[in-house]
């Protein structure tokens, strides 16, 4: 389990871990100094523990699949139902999340991080290899770039689950807002299992952080 850590000429940091891939803090140059948005933990040992996917990516499936199954090849595939007993949830228990991920490449600005991901693992079928590759740029931009290759079918939806609080760790976000800049967004039902539709946006569509937990 190792730390890796990233940065840039105007002193940006992004520290990285090879637990889950997870981005432990990403800070930013301020008038009052460097202040880190995003939630983590100190070391790399605690996101082996259970967590709300605290900067991890998520696979081989980010979000819900309904049930806990999926069809493929004329074959029902069967998931660990993790999501409240009912549905598969974010790879499940022992996810990409979970896994000790080997950094390919490594230099002050970039990181190349690898995991293969064996037929059945987690269930999944298929083998999996996936590269996940952070980058971060002179104008303070960090970059996520995700690779995945596979020589049989198999389903795949990789994501990066970090919180962000522009705030710092001192305030909260009830004040952010986000802008999604789309044409359309995904239903999805009262589980927030996707419903295969999608919804169109008339609008732009302005969406302020609640009191309201969600995973």
């Amino acid at each position: 389990m190792k730390i890796y850590e990233l940065t840039n000429k105007n002193d940006m940091k992004v520290t990285v871990t090879n637990v889950g891939c997870a981005i432990m803090k990403i800070e930013i140059p301020t008038k009052v100094g460097l202040r880190d948005v995003v939630l983590g933990f100190d070391t790399p040992e605690e996101y082996c523990g259970k967590h709300p996917f605290f900067g991890v990516v998520v696979g081989r499936f980010a979000n819900r699949i309904g049930g806990g199954k999926f069809e493929m090849g004329g074959k029902t595939v069967t998931l660990e139902k993790n999501d409240n007993g009912v549905n598969h949830l974010h790879g499940g228990s022992d996810g990409f999340d979970k896994k000790i991920w080997t950094v390919e490449e490594f230099t002050s600005a970039k990181i190349v991080f690898m995991l293969n991901s064996p037929d059945g693992d987690s269930g999944y079928p298929g083998d999996l290899t996936v590269r996940v590759t952070y980058t971060l740029s002179a104008e303070n931009v960090l970059r996520i770039d995700y690779e995945a290759e596979t020589k049989t079918e198999t389903i795949c939806n990789l994501t990066n689950h970090s919180y962000f609080n522009l705030c710092g760790h001192d305030g909260n976000v009830y004040g952010h807002e986000l802008q999604i800049f789309a044409d359309k967004i995904t239903a999805v039902d009262g589980e927030l299992i996707p419903t295969g539709g999608l919804l169109t946006l008339r609008v732009r569509l302005s969406i302020f952080a609640s009191q309201r937990k969600s995973a």
